[in-house]
């Protein structure tokens, strides 16, 4: 079991050499590749694809990531799992067709960087406007990426979502271990393999009021990965462990109790960002010492 934690808001912030050194130096031992930056959901809503980095050809981006791979290499750090471009639907049918052509390119990327995890979020609408077709348009979206996943060797992680219906945040899709459950083996049948598996997003199922130990040992067999970070309850914010309400004791009784034998990542990028430049190796410190607790108390 390594400690990982999510490269936005480290790499992009102090560049490739020092985050990875600085992540290292930390004592993690792994990263959750934030693939998702290389197209923003500010591109994917506003139709704005041309400038994406996966308009490039294959031969430009394994020349992007060749420094990349060198400082992973160089820092002794693997990538775990990586998160695609998100959100995976919106309501112009030709944007989502060339998000899911990115997709698919990323897919090809984590086969390059050596990742076995991509966690790629359902596609859904707003609150007002979804509807009976959102299982049927997921399904037509992650079959479409099957060839790809068997082709590469990564496996699709999906992730429980949250919504907003004026000021009361509202499940989204898989945001419950029935729904998870049922659509990863849906497709796992439709694939005829282990193609798809779950991120446990741990903050998302706080937000919807989900027990965390109910919802990790629900998932069973399919849980394959963690996005690990706080919150108050009511906001996304991504902080760290101990900054917001979990129950952090709860949560590794329940990873403990479970079997999990993955990867610990958080997704803390904004628990950084509180930081100036200055405190931020320190800060990071601070969360793989974190992320070193959890895997303690989960493999004692």
């Amino acid at each position: 079991m390594k400690i990982a934690v999510q490269t936005a808001g480290i790499v992009n912030r102090f560049g490739v050499e020092e985050g990875f050194r600085m992540i290292r130096e930390a004592g993690f031992e792994a990263v959750d590749a934030n693939l998702d930056l290389w197209l923003t959901p500010k591109q994917i809503r506003g139709g704005e694809l041309q400038e994406s980095l996966f308009e490039k050809s294959d031969a430009e981006i394994v020349e992007y990531c060749a420094p990349i791979i060198d400082a992973l290499s160089r820092n002794g750090l693997t990538v775990t799992q990586a998160h695609a471009p998100f959100p995976t639907r919106v309501h112009a049918e030709e944007v989502n067709a060339c998000v899911l052509r990115a997709v698919e390119r990323t897919i090809a990327l984590c086969g390059h960087l050596g990742c076995p995890r991509l966690v790629i979020h359902p596609g859904f609408l707003p609150f007002a406007e979804r509807g009976s077709d959102e299982w049927n348009y997921n399904v037509r979206m992650y079959s479409a990426l099957i060839p790809a996943l068997r082709a590469h060797k990564v496996l699709c992680c999906l992730e429980n979502m949250f919504t907003h219906h004026e000021t009361k945040l509202m499940c989204g899709p898989c945001a419950t271990p029935a729904e998870a459950n049922a659509w990863i083996d849906a497709l796992n049948e439709l694939a005829g393999e282990r193609l798809f598996g779950f991120c446990m997003d741990v903050g998302h199922a706080q937000l919807v009021s989900q027990d965390i130990r109910a919802f990790i040992l629900q998932l069973g067999k399919n849980l394959a990965c963690f996005h690990i970070h706080d919150n108050n309850g009511v906001l996304d914010q991504h902080l760290f462990p101990y900054e917001g309400i979990m129950d952090w004791e709860r949560f590794c009784d329940a990873v403990r109790e479970s079997g999990f034998e993955g990867d610990l990542s958080f997704e803390t990028y904004n628990g950084l960002n509180r930081y100036p430049a200055e405190l931020a190796l320190p800060a990071l410190r601070l969360a793989a010492a974190e992320a070193d607790y959890f895997r303690r108390r989960i493999q004692g």
